[in-house]
């Protein structure tokens, strides 16, 4: 990479920077690591290739998970062409840009970031964010915090509760109410484990005993039985009294398990076949490859994770890219159910396969296309042994048409002539359309009738 920032591959996790001047690229380092503000490298490939740890710690994915996947993995999907723009017009146009947008954390809880990126070097973004989902006047710290959070409306999506060091509960709102099934002046002054006893055996208790004594807060996700619900907890601590945040996410977690067995049949089925298996939502720049297959017929190394559309297209040969991706458009467009194909593929090594590619269209109830699960195969072999036939048999035809003596092709069993080359023609005086409609006994004598039904 051209960019002047530079990262020691011996120490991922410390992501040291560095430039020409080491002590210039000490201070980098130390800004990059410190600051309280997100901090992105974007590569070419739409790929995050570095991020400091306020990064790290605001998505809630590791370092490798946040690398492992596009960038635009992780934009509303309401915000994507807008934050499409954005970029292109600091990659095309060297632009300094400012725009906000809605970034995705790794338990699907979306937050509204203010960004500010410009170009680095030939190949990368620089990208720098701040979080602004919580605007508001009060002072920092827990306590203020915790005044805020007594003072926010009923008509929260959230459920809120307070509880204090004696585990007696202090507020709730209409939604903690309604996910516990009790009435808040029920509640009030009551000790919160009387109502929930499951909860003390388990990491509710663990979480929120911790909060209290370490004076952090915590986060964690744990199924609740008697609820038969999951949930995502927030608890905030302010010396003698507990602020809890409760997500309900019960259905997150039914379609995140849908999607595991999903994927895990698309692993099977992939290590079942020869064929690559992909995945793709319409109108996204980035398809997702499962298994190992792309990368054992192809040479890229794509497994189980996403590739951008745009480099599947530039493989395309040239002779097939706008005929394939007409195609492709088109049974999108005309309303089918089914895609296949024929075409040349690049691979890693520079050679071109004969693929055959094929796919399900999955349309919603309007019809409207929304994803596409395909199949591509390398037919190279098949194809090079259909050629070899197809010249074998034009040679025959030529060998056998210009033979210089009578020849003729005919069913043994009823002797019908199937074809005759032009000596025959020539010395029987027949045309080819009446050897046709002859047998071999209509130019053999009488005499000769026998042999040739013993042969």
């Amino acid at each position: 990479m051209n960019n002047h920032l530079k990262v020691n591959s011996k120490s991922k996790t410390s992501q040291k920077l560095q430039p020409d001047n080491t002590a210039n690229a000490e201070e980098l380092a130390c800004f990059f690591d410190l600051s309280p503000d997100i901090f992105f490298i974007i590569g070419q490939d739409g790929y995050i290739k570095r991020v400091n740890a306020a990064g790290i710690q605001f998505f809630e994915y590791s370092e490798e998970e946040l690398m492992a996947k596009p960038f635009i993995y992780f934009i509303h999907t309401d915000d994507i062409l807008e934050t499409q723009k954005e970029f292109d017009a600091t990659i095309h146009h060297h632009e300094k840009r400012s725009f906000e947008n809605r970034c995705r954390k790794k338990y699907g809880e979306y937050s509204w970031l203010l960004w500010t990126i410009k170009k680095a070097g030939a190949d990368s973004v620089c990208c720098m964010a701040k979080d602004i989902t919580r605007k508001s006047n009060c002072s920092s710290g827990p306590a203020a915090f915790n005044k805020e959070i007594a003072t926010l409306p009923d008509s929260i999506t959230d459920g809120i509760f307070m509880i204090d060091r004696e585990w007696k509960v202090r507020y709730a709102n209409k939604v903690a109410e309604q996910i516990a099934g009790i009435k808040k002046e029920q509640a009030i002054g009551k000790v919160f484990w009387d109502f929930f006893p499951e909860g003390k055996d388990m990491i509710f208790f663990e979480e929120y005993e911790k909060a209290f004594n370490t004076q952090q807060p915590v986060r964690f996700e744990s199924y609740y039985e008697p609820l038969q619900m999951w949930f995502k907890v927030s608890a905030y601590p302010a010396d003698n009294l507990l602020s809890v945040i409760v997500q309900n996410i019960t259905e997150k977690k039914v379609k995140e398990n849908e999607i595991k067995q999903i994927n895990e049949r698309y692993t099977l089925v992939s290590k079942a076949t020869s064929e690559a298996i992909w995945d793709w939502e319409v109108g996204s720049e980035y398809a997702f490859w499962h298994g190992e297959n792309y990368k054992n017929l192809f040479g890229y190394d794509a497994v189980d994770q996403y590739e951008p559309c745009e480099f599947w297209r530039n493989n395309l040969h040239p002779s097939d890219r706008e005929r394939i991706i007409k195609k492709h458009w088109d049974a999108i467009r005309n309303g089918d159910e089914y895609w296949s194909d024929y075409y040349k593929f690049k691979k890693a090594n520079g050679e071109y396969a004969y693929v055959k590619d094929r796919a399900l269209i999955v349309r919603d109830e309007a019809g409207n296309a929304i994803r596409m699960i395909g199949a591509m195969d390398d037919i190279t072999a098949q194809k090079l042994a259909e050629d070899a036939l197809t010249e074998s048999e034009k040679s025959y035809k030529t060998l056998f048409n210009n033979a210089p003596l009578p020849q003729f092709i005919y069913d043994t069993d009823t002797l019908q002539f199937l074809n005759a080359n032009d000596a025959a023609i020539e010395h029987y005086g027949y045309s080819i359309g009446e050897f046709l409609k002859m047998t071999l006994l209509d130019i053999r004598p009488e005499k000769d009738y026998k042999k040739l039904f013993e042969n």
